[in-house]
């Protein structure tokens, strides 16, 4: 920029009306450029220099009250007796700037960039004994919308884990009921009642119960010839008790009937 250039050249000290043509040549404060030029004694009270590059410049005994210097470049300069009462440089970049001689009263010095995370809590807990203002509150609308993807996020896990969980169980009690079922229709002919009355095997089985033969759990002698194969092994596998109970039921009608034939005789007599 030419006024720029002319003093840097003549080594002469920019003047508030040379910032003010500066600033109307640029057309906006973020694209004014005075890096490291001598700005000593300058006076720019509630001037907006948002964005502005004033690094390595030399700013001492300026009046800079109630400035907007909100995200300037204020990387090296020398601040030394610049009085700062109730300006704003909120985010701005003050790398290797010493605010010791500084008056920071009022100023709002929220979120500036000191250098490290060390170097810029120490800073600030020097700088707030000296009036300066931190107002570093997190963004809430951000938090809040953050909040409700986080939450939207946990219903839908907590769903699907629960409708996982559903069909886990659903699975295990078919399984179970399949396995119940199987079981069943291989068993099925175990504990059914068994006919005794017209075959001669079961009429054989039931006098040698009466006259007290002993019972081996099968039947004697061959099946006789219409049984289907199934009938067959369930008259194979009865047990011990079956045997005897179907023996006892058998002599306990045999006796009845030779009790009747003998009272029978003796009302003839």
């Amino acid at each position: 920029m030419p006024v720029q250039q002319q003093a840097t050249d003549a080594d002469t000290t920019v003047t508030r009306r040379d910032v003010v043509r500066l600033l109307q040549e640029v057309g906006s404060p973020e694209q004014l450029d005075v890096s490291g030029q001598d700005l000593q004694g300058i006076t720019l009270m509630n001037y907006n220099l948002r964005g502005a590059n004033l690094s390595q410049a030399s700013v001492g005994e300026a009046n800079l009250c109630g400035a907007n210097l909100s995200r300037a470049d204020l990387h090296g300069a020398k601040l030394d007796g610049v009085t700062l009462y109730g300006a704003s440089l909120a985010r701005a970049d003050l790398r290797d700037t010493c605010l010791d001689k500084t008056d920071v009263r009022g100023a709002n010095l929220s979120w500036a960039y000191f250098g490290g995370a060390c170097t810029y809590e120490h800073a600030r807990n020097h700088l707030r004994r000296r009036g300066a203002i931190f107002n570093e509150v997190p963004n809430v609308t951000g938090a809040a919308r953050f909040s409700q993807e986080a939450g939207s996020y946990t219903r839908g896990f907590s769903l699907g884990l629960l409708s996982m969980s559903v069909v886990g169980l659903l699975c295990v009690v078919g399984i179970r009921v399949m396995l119940a079922y199987r079981w069943l229709k291989r068993h099925a002919g175990d504990g059914a009642p068994r006919q005794t009355g017209a075959q001669p095997g079961y009429r054989a089985c039931a006098a040698e119960g009466s006259t007290g033969a002993s019972a081996t759990g099968t039947l004697r002698g061959k099946p006789y010839a219409g049984a289907p194969a199934g009938r067959e092994r369930r008259a194979e596998a009865l047990s011990c008790q079956d045997v005897l109970a179907v023996s006892c039921a058998f002599g306990a009608v045999k006796r009845n009937r030779e009790m009747g034939r003998v009272a029978s005789k003796r009302s003839c007599v």
